[in-house]
Order: structure tokens, then sequence, then C-alpha cells
């Protein structure tokens, strides 16, 4: 009897895990969020990878992945990452420098919605946006010139990003706070606490790194997610047996190194 109920159970669960991820693509936030309002009118930002151990942390900056919105401030307007206009109120943005600047809209942790609803708004509501802050985490070079080396390294960003917020003076607009890593365990420590605290993760941005407008191993991110916490949390030995209720229904050869 099961084996006549797995091929039709199969064929449903492919068909309404493809009409949920169509669904989710067509979404107006998911849309509004990632798709440039023109074409060629997306910033160019650097893209990070998920971090595996094996790397140097010394030669790293560690700080909290914000669960925000992410900003870019181009020197006039700020955007979304997918180039769309924010309408944030003039006292937000106001004696903010004519250079890039690239940080999280936040209100917090746990409030991704409320970010997403406020960033969202055509006419700005002034008290939604007393409740957010923009976490100011790089100061990108004009990558779009394709000019090489015109920001430095990111550890000469963060300083000149630490003196840029606090010349603004502005509660609203912090940098965010970096620090150098030291060890894995201490890594997956400040990880467990974090996470405990309500936040979503960590970034890990290497010291010598150039601002590039592509995915980099030089920008890393670091969650608590299945393989990551099995492989280098989860004590050994602690686990017998793994079950998984709802594998992929559409597996990829890309996809290996996640599994």
């Amino acid at each position: 009897m099961p084996l006549r109920t797995q091929k039709p159970f199969q064929k449903l669960t492919r068909r309404h895990a493809c009409m949920a991820f169509m669904a989710a693509a067509a979404s107006p936030l998911s849309a509004w969020l990632s798709t440039p309002a023109l074409a060629g009118t997306a910033p160019p930002l650097m893209l990070a990878k998920t971090h595996r151990p094996g790397v140097p942390l010394d030669e790293y900056f560690v700080s909290e992945k914000y669960d925000g919105v992410r900003g870019y401030w181009d020197g006039q307007r700020l955007l979304t990452r997918g180039g769309n206009a924010v309408a944030a109120p003039s006292w937000f943005t106001a004696g903010w420098p004519a250079i890039p600047m690239e940080g999280e809209l936040w209100a917090g942790r746990g409030q991704f919605e409320l970010a997403v609803s406020t960033v969202r708004q055509s006419v700005p509501v002034d008290s939604a946006w007393r409740a957010l802050r923009f976490m100011v985490f790089d100061l990108p070079a004009d990558v779009s010139t394709n000019v090489a080396n015109k920001g430095g390294m990111f550890e000469g960003r963060l300083a000149a990003l630490q003196a840029t917020v606090a010349l603004l003076n502005q509660p609203w607009v912090q940098a965010v706070t970096q620090v150098r890593g030291t060890t894995e365990v201490a890594l997956q420590q400040q990880l467990r606490s974090t996470v405990a605290d309500g936040g979503e993760g960590l970034m890990l941005h290497r010291a010598s790194a150039l601002y590039v407008a592509h995915r980099s191993d030089d920008l890393r991110g670091v969650r608590i997610e299945s393989a990551y916490f099995l492989q280098y949390i989860l004590p050994p030995h602690a686990a017998a047996a793994l079950h998984i209720y709802f594998p992929d229904p559409w597996p990829k050869k890309r996809h290996r190194k996640h599994r």
C-alpha cells in the first residue's frame, strides 16, 4: 500500500512546492526588496558567502548580522538592495555625507516585519521611522567605475566609517561594532550567545579585503543552520540519527555541498 501512495504523494509535493516557490518569488515584498526599479539601477554591493571553518579568524572582523532591510546611501539617495528609492523622512538623511554608506535599516532584534513595513511606505510615517536605526557596516568605494583598490582595505574603511558616523552625531545612525576574531570555538560561543539573545547571526569581514561588487569569501555569514549546527556545534556522538521529513523535491548538484 505505501508503494502505491508514494508516487501520487511525490507529485503532489512537487506541484505544491513549485507553486509556493513561484508565489514567493512573485510576491510584492520579494520583488520590492530585490528587483531593480529600472534596469541597471541596483547598487554594486558586496555579497557574503556562508562561513565554513578552516580560515584564520584573526584576519577577520566579527559583527552581528542584523535582521533588517539592507540600505545603500549613494551620496544623495537612500536605496534598497534592488535599487528602489526609500521614502525616508527628510530629517533621517539630513547632513549625510556625499559618499556611499552601506548598512542595515534596523528596528531591533525580532522586529524584521516592522522594519520592512516602515521602509516600504511610499509616504513616510514619522513615528515609525523614529524606531529605525541605520546600522552602518561599510563605506564602499564607487566600484561602478571598476577602479581597483579605490576604497582601500576594509580595516581602513572601518576607521573612516567610525569617524564619519561620529561626525554625524545622529542617534539613529550607528556604526556596527566590529571586533577582531580569535578562534573558531570563541566564534561558536559568540554565535550561540547572539542567537540566544534574539539575534540572527554573525558576519565576518576580512580586514585586508577590498570592496568588490560580487559575492566574496572576504565577507562571510555565520548562522545556526542545520549543516553548521551538526558539524561544528553539536558535541561528537550526541546524535544517533537525523530524520528528514521534508526532503528537497528537486535535488540539484549544486546543493550537494550543503547536504
